[in-house]
């Protein structure tokens, strides 16, 4: 059938049924959105108008751990999963975790509708969606939607933030105290690493890092028991590999080892959340530890492995807290360290002496134990009947000849070089004593790229944002292309915690198009 268009511009026959049906479709989609526009728009004012709900969420944000102002901070924190520019916690403390998003800058996000807000374990989804509603970008609903989600849910201001104080034992083992006081421990066999008594365990298991050598040993595996939960976890060493295995209540979960899922770079959960008490994250070289019965005394506990296996402890905020944790790791009293029997030794005391006071922490009996000897290996009395004493060196790192009297001029040159401090240039007497003791150069290597690391990140965290004189100029008034010159020196009005002077750089922001100016010793 022929057809033509009519007077109206529209074609007649067969096809103007088909434009009938069109503009049908036309409309109806129309309906469906103002349908779906409408169901956002009762949704997102019944998230906004719940006062359960705002009062649950300013219950929650006092349990959430607060955001860092900048991305670089957050990206060392391995407990929060990557979401396009923010941040979520894989796990909720006290119900409720915040979600933390950054600009193309790094910059906390704390307007609009780009900007984070918090998330309650048992509203999660209800959030969510609310959120989407409420400043999708696709939402056409009424008036400053997205003003009244954030009016009862405000995204974090980075203001309560802290720095975690991380303490951490590693290498040749050097023994960071809950309460960051460090001393050196070469023991053989398995300790209380720290412990409340009542609540939770951790037990340390040294080994010899090289064979025939008493002298310096190094960490092997550790244990952990909830004992509020009956929950166990084993972390063995893997030497070969530079690997850490797992062990849950004796079951060995290859998933949840340290190099699992390497690839991805970050740790991520490798068992079920709900299932245990205990929750792990695994991979990128890292088992994460958190909850496990460590209450309002530990956030987490991170074990590491690059060369040499590490524990790294997150305290409490609350050092009331702290003075009931025991152990090699325990709080010291008064500048004390505590040994079992109660007895006290002085934190300046003598390696020899701090040596006695970490024996003293050595398990008694197979009753004391709590690794799981059937299923990972051994039994108590291989592990434990080595108990040996090493040489002390300590007071000979002050004469590197003494302390190296086997070597040439150039070896000790060398060790004396590698074994400094990035950050102050002073000497590492781990890394040296490590040298000493093994007489393997690559250990005391080792000894400092998990120092240097370890201290990077430090200075990450803690680095704080430039401060401004009072007489920064805030306003600059250049005469353009007339000839004159004119320059100011901005880094005397400017200092930094970790940058020298001389290395700050500032970037100047002009509307001026680039064509037209250079900066220098040019005329602008």
């Amino acid at each position: 059938m022929e057809t033509k268009a009519n007077k109206f511009g529209l074609f007649e026959g067969n096809m103007t049924r088909m434009t009938v049906f069109l503009i049908y479709v036309m409309l109806l989609g129309e309906a469906v959105g103002r349908n779906i526009d409408t169901e956002r728009q009762d949704y997102c004012r019944k998230f906004t108008s719940d006062n359960e709900l705002q009062n649950l969420i300013a219950s929650g944000r006092r349990g959430a751990e607060p955001c860092p102002c900048i991305e670089q901070k957050i990206i060392l924190d391995n407990t929060f999963e990557k979401i396009e520019n923010c941040y979520k916690q894989w796990f909720f403390r006290e119900g409720a975790k915040e979600m933390c998003c950054y600009s193309e800058n790094g910059n906390l996000i704390t307007g609009g509708s780009s900007a984070g807000y918090l998330i309650l374990e048992t509203k999660e989804e209800v959030i969510g969606k609310a959120h989407q509603d409420c400043c999708g970008n696709d939402s056409t609903i009424y008036k400053h939607p997205c003003q009244s989600f954030y009016e009862i849910n405000p995204p974090e201001n980075c203001s309560a933030y802290l720095p975690p104080s991380e303490v951490t034992s590693s290498g040749d083992p050097r023994i960071e105290t809950i309460d960051g006081n460090s001393y050196d421990f070469n023991g053989h066999g398995e300790y209380v690493f720290l412990t409340d008594n009542t609540k939770f365990e951790i037990q340390a298991r040294t080994g010899y890092i090289v064979k025939g050598n008493k002298d310096l040993t190094m960490f092997t595996a550790f244990a952990l028991f909830d004992k509020q939960n009956g929950e166990q976890i084993e972390l063995h060493y893997d030497r070969g590999a530079n690997d850490i295995r797992f062990y849950r209540n004796g079951t060995y979960n290859e998933i949840c080892n340290a190099s699992s899922l390497k690839g991805h770079g970050r740790p991520y959960p490798c068992e079920m959340p709900k299932q245990y008490s205990c929750l792990v994250l695994a991979g990128g070289g890292q088992i994460i530890v958190q909850k496990c019965g460590f209450g309002n005394y530990v956030k987490q506990i991170i074990f590491g492995t690059d060369n040499l296996l590490s524990i790294r402890i997150t305290p409490s905020s609350k050092e009331v807290i702290r003075k009931n944790l025991t152990g090699l790791s325990g709080h010291l009293e008064n500048g004390f360290y505590i040994m079992r029997n109660k007895s006290r030794v002085a934190a300046n005391a003598s390696a020899s002496v701090l040596f006695d006071f970490s024996e003293s922490w050595a398990l008694q009996n197979d009753s004391e134990s709590i690794f799981k000897y059937e299923h990972t290996g051994g039994n108590f009395t291989s592990h434990n009947k080595y108990h040996t004493r090493p040489k002390f060196l300590e007071d000979l790192v002050g004469n590197l000849t003494a302390l190296f009297e086997v070597y040439t001029i150039e070896n000790i040159t060398l060790f004396n070089n590698t074994c400094r401090n990035y950050w102050n240039n002073e000497p590492n007497e781990q890394c040296l004593l490590t040298i000493a003791r093994t007489g393997d150069y690559s250990f005391g290597v080792a000894v400092m790229k998990e120092t240097n690391a370890t201290r990077h990140k430090w200075d990450i965290l803690h680095n704080k944002a430039p401060e401004f004189s009072d007489r920064f100029p805030h306003d600059i008034t250049v005469q353009y292309k007339k000839g004159s010159i004119w320059s100011i020196n901005l880094t005397d009005f400017v200092t930094d915690d970790l940058t020298k002077q001389q290395d700050l750089t500032l970037e100047v922001q002009t509307k001026l198009p680039t064509s037209e100016y250079i900066f220098g010793n040019t005329e602008i």
